[in-house]
């Protein structure tokens, strides 16, 4: 599986889904946004620039089922 592959992969479950708002972290350097996904649940999304969350870029995706 290519990076891109594993990308789209990670970002399957927010299809269909709707953005409730958009947050930051604490100190400012970090922002996501809050996604209720198809299923009712909810998710936090942290755009990160690589999976270790080194910078903006990759989708970290919490609390999905």
């Amino acid at each position: 599986m290519t990076t891109i592959e594993a990308e789209i992969q990670n970002a399957q479950p927010l299809a269909g889904g709707t953005i409730l708002s958009f947050f930051t972290d604490p100190t400012h350097e970090y922002w996501g946004f809050r996604v209720r996904l198809r299923n009712g649940r909810e998710a936090h999304v942290w755009v990160n620039c690589d999976p270790e969350g080194n910078g903006p870029g990759h989708l970290e995706i919490e609390n999905q089922p």
